[in-house]
């Protein structure tokens, strides 16, 4: 069974450490009781030279610089964790934050920005727009991510079922899951609070989530 990781750059502060780590180590129970390993700010060797976070971060395209500051490509960070020999070789699950704004493309346009990006087994998530909230915001806004990002690197909403649907990628219907899409914050945290109370994923989405389980 593969394992689930974290990797987090410097930028990332103590108190969202803290909600990261305890939000991950619930995640790693519900898919499939996995071994969680926090892989820090230096968690790469490339041969004999160690890649950290900020160098990750430091390597991707950087876009432009707006409201949170520079904005950088996710896609980017996302092949980068994807080359390392040890992502290579064991293919685990990989949640990478960054204090850093974040966007992707679509098609050959950038987004505006992008809260989280997640292909295959490997999320970035960026918390750049959740640190001018308030602490109780912030802190669903950084779980609901979390939740959400693992769902698509677990395959949630995919498959063809009668309550997905494709918007900035795959996403459930149900507004009680936390897989259901939100392209606000103001919708996300209200989301993610709805999902939180009803068990955060739908029935469907659970038994999806059954099937990947390696």
């Amino acid at each position: 069974m593969r394992n689930l990781c974290l990797i987090y750059d410097s930028g990332i502060t103590n108190e969202e450490k803290t909600i990261i780590v305890n939000t991950l180590a619930k995640a790693a129970k519900i898919f499939g009781n996995r071994k969680f390993v926090n892989l820090g700010k230096n968690p790469m060797l490339n041969g004999n030279k160690r890649v950290s976070a900020d160098m990750m971060v430091a390597k991707s395209t950087r876009v432009k610089i707006g409201q949170y500051g520079p904005q950088y490509d996710a896609g980017d960070i996302w092949q980068q964790i994807l080359d390392c020999p040890k992502q290579q070789k064991n293919h685990f699950y990989c949640v990478f934050f960054t204090s850093k704004d974040i966007t992707a493309k679509l098609s050959k346009n950038y987004l505006n920005f992008c809260f989280g990006y997640t292909l295959g087994n490997i999320a970035v998530i960026s918390t750049a727009r959740t640190r001018d909230l308030p602490d109780d915001d912030r802190n669903v806004m950084l779980m609901g991510l979390i939740m959400h990002e693992l769902g698509h690197a677990f395959g949630l909403a995919m498959g063809g079922r009668s309550n997905s649907e494709n918007n900035l990628g795959v996403h459930c219907t149900n507004p009680n899951c936390v897989m259901n899409q939100g392209l606000t914050r103001k919708d996300l945290i209200n989301n993610f609070r709805r999902s939180f109370r009803k068990g955060c994923y739908c029935k469907q989405c659970r038994e999806q989530a059954r099937l990947t389980f390696d």
